[in-house]
């Protein structure tokens, strides 16, 4: 029995173990884990198909362990038998996960804005190049925040940062899987909405102005957040660029409206 293991694993690097076709243990070291049932109820496949080497997974729950398997038939004493090679790749499949979770996070953090959890303008221009021009409609809404400069001289960053927070939970409260925040620039957040209709698009906005006033009442209400807002909205072949302009004129003209007498337009 050792002769036949030896012959078939030569550069063992795991445990081993051999069983015949019905599970029935014949051998097995300190490394390898007790198979729970017949091999194949295992995963392992069946003897005629182990001819030549074949790998497989194996999940030894009581163990808490995770083995590549190389498996092979052999003629033993007149009957077929199964040599099992266990690798222990628990640590590394631990490792990858790991990894992964790292690089998901670091993705997210490349086209999220830190402040606020809106996508950011990186991610806002990669959508606009690759995924809004084939939307079957789009509705481009162009916000900024009034009296940003003001606040911050007159009560401090702090005051500031409310009001870019406030604009934000506002934007994230009508956010679907169609309907898409960014933050922009320092006071400017984009929402784009597709597959809506016109009728749709316009309660969006409405939707949107009564979440800014529940926000507004419902948090630090002394620092009141004004959003100057134009929509544009288009179907098919519209390019999203010109909605955007159009968005950005018709946001600059209601900033106009919201203004106090006397205010300087920003």
């Amino acid at each position: 029995m050792e002769k036949l293991i030896l012959d078939f694993l030569k550069n063992d690097v795991g445990g081993v173990s051999v069983t015949d076709e019905e599970g029935e243990l014949l051998y097995r070291d300190a490394n390898a884990p007790a198979f729970d049932g017949t091999p194949e109820e295992n995963g392992c496949p069946p003897a005629g198909d182990c001819t030549g080497p074949v790998r497989w997974e194996y999940w030894d729950i009581l163990r808490k362990k995770v083995y590549t398997v190389c498996t092979r038939s052999a003629s033993f004493e007149g009957r077929t038998v199964l040599l099992h090679q266990f690798t222990d790749v628990s640590e590394y499949l631990k490792l990858y996960s790991v990894t992964n979770a790292y690089t998901a996070d670091k993705s997210r953090e490349s086209e999220e804005d830190a402040m606020t959890g809106l996508s950011n303008k990186g991610k806002y221009i990669q959508m606009m190049k690759h995924t809004f021009p084939s939307a079957q409609t789009l509705a481009i809404f162009n916000m900024d925040v009034n009296n940003l400069k003001t606040i911050n001289d007159a009560r401090g960053h702090e005051a500031g940062d409310i009001l870019i927070r406030k604009a934000a939970e506002s934007i994230k409260r009508v956010l679907k899987d169609n309907i898409y925040g960014f933050r922009v620039g320092g006071d400017e957040f984009v929402m784009v909405a597709t597959g809506l209709s016109e009728e749709e698009s316009n309660d969006l906005k409405k939707r949107w102005e009564a979440a800014l006033e529940d926000v507004n009442a419902g948090f630090e209400p002394s620092i009141h957040c004004v959003i100057a807002c134009g929509m544009a909205y288009g179907e098919g072949s519209d390019d999203p660029e010109i909605l955007a302009k159009i968005a950005d004129g018709r946001m600059y003209e209601d900033k106009k409206k919201k203004k106090a007498p006397g205010e300087e337009i920003r």
